[in-house]
């Protein structure tokens, strides 16, 4: 790979880089405001040292950059500054990208780079009026810090307290089961829920055990379209729904379908909801689009007020790519 020569006076602490790694993979698993909050703290830690990123450079000689797929790569210069690489995504935005090591970098194509401290990049993408933020280790698992989290990153706790931040709809995309998620109420969606013969009842009656049949079978079954509410024993929820899916499956009946949940969910006072991938592995629209993060968006434009945490769960890798696509370019 070809390289710049890194000052040997930057500190550079591969403990503290494999910190942060670990971290987003834990994030990967849950996403959870525990782990954010977990995340922050790692990177506070990494900027208090005086840590440096691996920053990937726009070659001199070259008009070539960088390709990440699906995602188009532009460049900036700041004065004397190299020129660092950022991403332009299709959905708009652009992004500065650092690695946490030498080796995330080499998960891609060869490239010049400089060792910079992260405290630098950090105020630098946070400053940057065209600037989304920063990735970390795009090649792998890969996480988006904002403006919002570089803020708090950059500042410390002690300035968060003088102004409460705003509280707004937040919407997370997540590999796995629906009823594993660290949320108020997850979803089971199924044509007959209670027969627990669907992939998503399945996944249920094996965490949640024999205690959520005995509790479903003392019920009424919940008709197309509706909902029966339940505790969610040995589950990290406090309740399950149990939706039954529409007879007729259209765009707007599984939108309001989707409404209806959050709606519920909202009214019963509760802040974080968990469902599966509606459209597209529940209900199948047989559509190239992530319908239910779409549903879930729209559900948010008439309520911006709700505060509402959703996360989307996709049980097939498949599933989870597209939607991450359709979201970030």
């Amino acid at each position: 790979m070809n390289t710049t020569r890194p000052d040997e006076k930057l500190a550079y602490d591969p403990a503290l880089s494999k910190k942060i790694e670990d971290m987003i993979h834990e994030l990967e698993t849950a996403n959870t405001q525990e782990n954010i909050l977990k995340l922050i703290d790692v990177l506070r830690e990494f900027v208090g040292s005086g840590q440096c990123f691996y920053v990937p450079l726009v070659p001199k000689s070259s008009e070539d950059l960088l390709t990440i797929p699906k995602l188009n790569l532009g460049r900036m210069t700041t004065g004397e500054q190299p020129e660092y690489r950022k991403v332009e995504m299709n959905r708009g935005g652009i992004a500065y990208t650092v690695f946490t090591s030498h080796e995330e970098m080499e998960l891609g194509q060869p490239t010049d780079y400089q060792l910079v401290p992260a405290v630098e990049l950090m105020t630098l993408a946070k400053n940057d009026e065209a600037s989304a933020g920063l990735i970390l280790n795009p090649w792998s698992l890969s996480v988006l810090l904002n403006k919002d989290l570089l803020k708090v990153v950059l500042n410390g706790q002690e300035d968060l307290d003088e102004e409460e931040p705003e509280e707004k709809n937040t919407l997370f995309i997540d590999h796995g089961e629906c009823c594993d998620q660290d949320v108020e109420i997850v979803v089971n969606a199924a044509y007959i829920p209670f027969d627990f013969n669907e992939p998503c009842s399945i996944a249920l009656a094996k965490a949640a055990g024999d205690e959520i049949k005995n509790i479903c079978f003392d019920l009424p079954a919940p008709k197309p379209g509706t909902v029966v509410i339940t505790d969610a024993p040995n589950l990290k929820a406090q309740k399950i729904f149990h939706a039954a899916l529409p007879m007729e499956e259209t765009e707007s009946s599984l939108t309001a379908f989707i409404s209806n949940l959050l709606t519920l969910a909202s009214n019963a006072g509760a802040r974080s909801i968990a469902l599966p991938a509606i459209g597209s592995e529940e209900g199948d629209l047989e559509s190239d689009i992530p319908f239910a993060v779409i549903a879930a968006a729209a559900w948010f434009n008439t309520h911006p007020s709700s505060t509402m945490s959703v996360t989307i769960t996709c049980r097939k890798i498949e599933t989870y790519k597209k939607f991450v696509s359709y979201l970030f370019g």
